[in-house]
């Protein structure tokens, strides 16, 4: 890896990639017994469910809760963008399970799931990114189930009313998208200090890095110095009081852009082919389908924040495509199950 800053700081940087460390460990333990595989899904549904039952009793001051966090509502996670994130991997998990019919009993438990998943993240917290992901995962899990092309396309309709719905009659989600297009406009009139401002202006810098240096950017943790000492006037002035605070453009796809130029965006995207490939070519309607909810509440969530780069985002994101590249067979197994 090549880098344009101190040693102190590239190796800051370096030490992001565990979380690829993270996916090939999990990916060999559940490669090598489906069971861990199922269990997987068991082990967020429950986990997940009992965070949102959590963010429920927080939203309604339960004695010996905590209290809401000013301006993310009832989180209990580092931030709404982290809870978020979970909150869609829950609607995957439990849209799955209620939507594999067996048994009463998991229908309800996993529309219960998502229900709840859609309401925390909806009603009681005030995070875009949990909007965005939620609504991309139950879109992606929707179009990827097998029914037939006439119901299919009711789900999907279904699926939108309901999303669109939630969203209307949901004062946080109608305030937030309020407070982005003022954002927008702010930004458009020099101001860079609110939360949209901040993100365009990481953009900014972002995609100015590639078109200074598009083959191979700046270099691993390269894209904070050049943010912070950039001319033009685009940087928040905030995160750059300790040193270079702005590691990154909060967006994975910019973020390897600007580290590793072209180059580094060619090779995220072919990892994530494979990924969408191996889901899409799945053999049980299970795997397809949760596959497919990962990688796009992924995709919707890591389009604009860099989730790679984040703990628990990029730990849960790492561990999602072990699930997901975990359904590849070896041809030897596969061969002795057809020779019995």
């Amino acid at each position: 890896m090549w880098t344009t800053v101190p040693d102190s700081v590239a190796w800051e940087g370096i030490r992001k990639f565990r979380r690829l460390l993270v996916l090939f460990v999990a990916w060999c333990f559940l490669s090598r017994n489906p069971l861990w595989r199922e269990r997987f899904l068991w082990t967020g549904l429950i986990s997940f469910g009992l965070l949102a039952l959590i963010c429920v009793g927080i939203n309604f001051g339960v004695p010996g809760f905590p209290e809401k966090v000013p301006g993310q509502g009832a989180i209990l996670t580092k931030s709404h963008i982290a809870q978020g994130y979970i909150m869609a991997l829950l609607v995957v998990i439990g849209l799955e399970m209620s939507l594999r019919k067996e048994g009463l009993g998991k229908i309800i438990l996993g529309a219960c799931a998502a229900i709840l998943a859609v309401v925390v993240t909806f009603f009681m917290t005030n995070g875009r990114t949990g909007y965005l992901a939620i609504a991309v995962a139950l879109i992606a899990v929707v179009v990827s189930y097998p029914y037939k092309k006439n119901i299919k396309f009711a789900a999907l309709v279904a699926a939108l009313v309901a999303v669109g719905i939630s969203a209307v009659i949901s004062t946080n989600v109608v305030n937030r998208a309020m407070e982005v297009k003022t954002d927008i406009q702010e930004f458009s009139d020099g101001n860079k200090q609110t939360s949209s401002g901040e993100r365009l202006s990481y953009w900014t810098a972002a995609l100015a890095i590639l078109k200074e240096r598009p083959v191979a950017g700046i270099g691993v943790g390269g894209f904070g110095q050049f943010y912070c000492s950039a001319p033009d006037k685009t940087k928040v002035q905030k995160n750059c009081i300790r040193g270079w605070g702005a590691g990154n453009p909060h967006s994975d796809f910019l973020n390897f852009g600007a580290q590793f130029g072209l180059v580094g965006i060619v090779c995220w995207l072919a990892f994530l082919f494979v990924c969408f490939w191996t889901a899409l070519q799945a053999t049980t309607v299970r795997d397809r389908v949760v596959g497919m909810g990962f990688l796009f509440a992924y995709l919707a969530g890591a389009s604009v924040n860099s989730f790679m780069w984040d703990v628990t985002e990029g730990t849960l994101a790492a561990l999602c495509f072990a699930w997901v590249l975990s359904v590849i067979e070896k041809k030897e197994s596969v061969v002795r199950k057809a020779t019995g």
